[in-house]
């Protein structure tokens, strides 16, 4: 029997090769960190609308719905490789139906070894939801509506980011005509089917901004934005003119990173993650069998643009010991030993490391003052990226923020934490050494503010979705836990919202109060009290 030529080998065999090495090698990074930690909430709480151990609270299903529960049965990183794996299958079929096996062949190698990227800089959400987005085009392209929208839905709901990409795909599906060539369908129809595929991908992105909203600003730095403004022109040059769809994909995709980089956005760089994925494998499909010379040009800077971060985030990672758990062993034993540990009525604040490692081994045995998103981060704590950071400065927002204690380590840190790190080391009156090892020292903040801030009341116990408040007497108590309106009291107590974003408490009598989450459509967006 004859060996299979080279040639014959499917383009996702690279996905599935690379995953294996992936899992094999087990790089960290940044992004990870985050996958790990939610996936280890859900693991031990289930299904979260909130979690009170970052930021002093901030809803969890806007960030993903589906990678949770499925990195919690299978590990975020199996996760990641069997969407890298999908996402290569999916791209081939979908790349041979249009291009033609040998048109796409290249492009489709490109792409399968491309999976890895999301893989090395840690975007296992991601990975998930373009495995989704392009189940969600090769159903389209197959006249499978309802499979399609599921598809443009799960997609969504695994990230929105890529769902959102999805929905600028299905906008210039409308706005193409549809598939080319597919006269047996008419123009009405395919827009019909276009307009459900986007509904299906951006509905479900809108509805989790405006049911668990977070916001901030996602930062785009010029040294992104200008290769994948390039990246563009360069498909659009040489886009066949008949290739309508992808025409207005493009420049709709165009618009939107302009969009992106203009304004302040919780997308911002984020943008950029669908150009430096596709550009590459799209423009081999266009000009291998046209220009196999040229796209051997253009394939030098396209495939720097797209290996530059995660061979950054792996060297990044690679030599750093924060990233491993062990690091954190004996900062977080002394943390623990505070009286009030067990209840976790007190917040840390460790300067973001280089690879935000602090935000899965320390956020999981003590609230942090911070953690790990970057848009929430410049919402909440914009100390860290804007104007100086005075002495006084640092110490209303540890007090605003209730922190007791700051853990400052000796690694790389983040560009946001030098100037916090400098006025550490530095020496203040406020912060008094109590602890140290050979990577750690830890201060305690003189005078710290405790959680419950005004009236008479004390914050005795905070769970993941919930706290207790002690009252004195009948009265209204400000927490420094933030707001949701989906804060619900016990015991005929009442909560509103405080100002600064907190929560205010109002007991009808003295004794423990129960606050928790309690879901409602009908406290959506809501100010008022709730009793």
């Amino acid at each position: 029997m004859d060996r299979p030529a080279l040639s014959d080998i499917p383009a996702w065999v690279i996905a599935v090769v690379l995953g294996l090495a992936y899992l094999v090698i087990d790089p960290p990074s940044a992004d990870l960190a985050a996958q790990t930690y939610r996936s280890g909430l859900f693991e031990e709480h289930g299904f979260l609308a909130w979690d009170n151990a970052w930021y002093g609270g901030h809803h969890m299903p806007g960030y993903s719905l589906l990678f949770p529960p499925l990195a919690a049965l299978l590990g975020p990183r199996v996760v990641g490789v069997l969407a890298a794996v999908a996402a290569a299958w999916l791209f081939e079929r979908i790349a041979a139906e249009h291009f033609g096996a040998r048109g796409a062949r290249i492009g489709s190698l490109w792409f399968a070894a491309a999976t890895a990227v999301n893989l090395l800089t840690g975007r296992l959400t991601f990975a998930l939801g373009v495995a989704f987005a392009l189940a969600c085009v090769l159903a389209a392209t197959h006249r499978r509506p309802g499979w399609a929208c599921l598809a443009a839905a799960a997609s969504t709901f695994a990230s929105p980011v890529a769902g959102l990409f999805l929905g600028l795909g299905a906008a210039a599906w409308f706005l193409g005509g549809g598939r080319r060539p597919d006269p047996s369908r008419s123009m009405a129809v395919r827009r019909r089917d276009a307009m459900l595929v986007g509904a299906a991908a951006v509905v479900p992105a809108l509805a989790l901004t405006v049911v668990f909203p977070e916001g901030g600003v996602e930062p785009f730095v010029p040294s992104s934005f200008w290769p994948a403004l390039l990246g563009l022109v360069l498909i659009v040059v040489f886009l066949p003119r008949d290739e309508r769809v992808l025409r207005y994909a493009i420049l709709l995709y165009g618009l939107a990173t302009i969009a992106s980089f203009v304004l302040d956005t919780p997308m911002g760089g984020n943008v950029t993650r669908l150009g430096t994925l596709l550009a590459g494998p799209v423009l081999a499909c266009l000009l291998w069998q046209r220009q196999p010379r040229l796209l051997l040009v253009l394939a030098v800077p396209l495939v720097y643009w797209q290996w530059t971060a995660p061979v950054r985030d792996w060297v990044r990672g690679s030599g750093d010991p924060s990233v491993h758990a062990s690091y954190y062993t004996g900062v977080v034993d002394f943390l623990r030993s505070d009286p009030d540990a067990a209840a976790r009525t007190f917040r840390v604040e460790v300067p973001f490391t280089a690879n935000h490692w602090e935000s899965r081994w320390v956020g999981n045995h003590v609230p942090l003052a911070r953690g790990w998103q970057r848009q929430l981060d410049i919402k909440v704590n914009g100390l860290f990226y804007g104007g100086e950071l005075t002495p006084e400065r640092y110490r209303r927002w540890l007090l605003k923020a209730a922190v007791r204690y700051v853990a400052l380590p000796d690694v790389d840190l983040d560009h946001s934490a030098h100037d916090e790190a400098a006025l550490i080391r530095a020496g203040q009156p406020y912060l008094q050494p109590v602890w140290r090892d050979r990577h750690w020292r830890v201060f305690r903040v003189r005078g710290a503010a405790p959680l419950a801030d005004r009236g008479g009341g004390t914050v005795t116990r905070v769970t993941t979705q919930g706290f207790r408040v002690r009252a004195t007497a009948p009265g209204t108590t400000v927490v420094r836990i933030r707001w949701t309106p989906y804060w619900k009291a016990a015991g005929g107590a009442c909560v509103r919202r405080a100002p600064g974003d907190w929560t205010a408490v109002r007991a009808t009598r003295a004794g423990d109060v129960d606050v928790g989450i309690a879901f409602t459509p009908l406290r959506i967006k809501a100010t008022g009290e709730r009793c």
